[in-house]
């Protein structure tokens, strides 16, 4: 009978073991971005930007699927242009919120089947291994956050990392940026290692 209980109990574990394996996989950060319910969290099905990061604003990862909270940023026309912003967990309860008038300059709207199929995290590991070959590696291998928008001049999706720089003050990060599309890699601007909505409308608009 003690063997039966042991072997029940193993059958046990490996169930809530494998359950747990399933969970992690569905609920990566690229299915949070792509599945999100956009027209509830913003009013529109298109965004200027997703963002990806963690509520820590101290936190760092070189695995990108350990973030915990992700932005959406919409430009609605009507009835006045504004920007809907939204600040919201993996189970897309909404944490924050933020409306203000204006547009979003220099990116594209875009919808969620733009997004690549290139991985979030296979996108850090490419970035980082083309700008090695371009002999200007990233300064660390941690990230921050990974902003996804549409440029104008390729209109394809970007992926955008925020690298951790011990270089930089405290709360500034270096942006590197890869564009699944063409395999293209290059180096940005000094950013914001973490994304406030709240005091979004404060700062130069990306």
């Amino acid at each position: 009978m003690l063997n039966v209980k042991k072997l029940a109990l193993s059958t046990l574990l490996l169930s809530v073991t494998f359950s747990l394996s399933a969970y992690s996989a569905t609920t990566s950060i690229d299915a949070v971005l792509k599945q999100a319910d956009l027209m509830t969290l913003i009013g529109t099905d298109e965004v200027v930007n997703l963002v990806a990061q963690f509520r820590d604003q101290n936190a760092s990862t070189d695995n990108v699927n350990n973030f915990d909270n992700f932005v959406a940023i919409g430009v609605l026309p009507s009835p006045v242009t504004h920007i809907n912003s939204a600040d919201f967990d993996a189970s897309q309860t909404v944490l924050k919120e933020t409306k203000r008038m204006g547009s979003w300059i220099g990116v594209a709207n875009f919808k969620q089947n733009e997004i690549p199929e290139l991985s979030l995290q296979d996108g850090l590991i490419a970035l980082q291994a083309c700008m090695q070959r371009h002999r200007n590696p990233t300064p660390t291998n941690r990230v921050t956050n990974v902003t996804l928008y549409k440029t104008l001049n390729t209109a394809q999706v970007v992926y955008d990392y925020a690298f951790v720089d011990p270089a930089l003050p405290k709360g500034s990060c270096q942006e590197y940026l890869y564009l699944p599309s063409a395999k293209y890699c290059e180096e940005g601007t000094v950013t914001s290692c973490h994304l406030n909505i709240v005091t979004l409308g404060k700062t130069p608009v990306v």
